[in-house]
């Protein structure tokens, strides 16, 4: 584990989930997505087991294990984690519930990242990704499809907007239920 961490030091690693999905009982709503103020609330990692080549990724929720000081710090969205690209928008909020990172983004007014709030809001795009690197991590123990499980200890610091989710268990309308107000 060492030796990867230090081959992976720096370096960015991303998990791609969904904006969109199966709404959930009436009783779990909490999702936003308020078009007036261009604001989206989405679940943007959870703990869903993900193969990588040193074996299975669990991202641990657990406040202590989770560095969240870049996201609060005026974090962006941006599209494919092209940092250097366009910027569609600013994460307004973002917290630890559930087992999962719940952010708020509110989209920029300018016209390319009009176009992808809309896509959002007509459920044409939905997909959404974390940039994060990796702190520490610690083998669990177990095995699974004969690879070891590994707890991970991460800094999200960037969102992305993407075309391939990694793990369809997150995103508005599957933790969260989006209420346009």
């Amino acid at each position: 584990i060492k030796a990867y961490l230090k081959e992976q030091d720096g370096v960015m690693q991303t998990r791609t989930f969904s904006l969109s999905g199966k709404p959930m009982p009436e009783n779990k709503t909490r999702g936003v997505f308020d078009r007036p103020n261009r604001l989206v609330e989405f679940s943007l990692s959870s703990e869903e087991p993900y193969l990588r080549s040193f074996g299975w990724e669990i991202l641990s929720h657990d406040p202590k294990h989770v560095d969240m000081s870049r996201l609060k710090n005026g974090s962006n969205l941006f599209l494919n984690h092209d940092t250097r690209g366009l910027v569609l928008g600013v994460i307004e909020d973002a917290r630890i519930e559930n087992g999962r990172i719940i952010e708020v983004v509110r989209f920029s007014k300018n016209p390319e990242p009009t176009l992808y709030f809309n896509d959002i809001a007509d459920g044409i795009r939905g997909k959404i990704s974390v940039g994060y690197t990796i702190t520490d991590m610690v083998d669990t123990g177990e095995v699974r499809d004969g690879e070891p499980v590994y707890k991970v200890m991460f800094a999200p610091f960037e969102s992305s907007l993407v075309g391939v989710a990694a793990d369809d268990t997150i995103g508005v309308g599957r933790s969260l239920q989006l209420k346009e107000i």
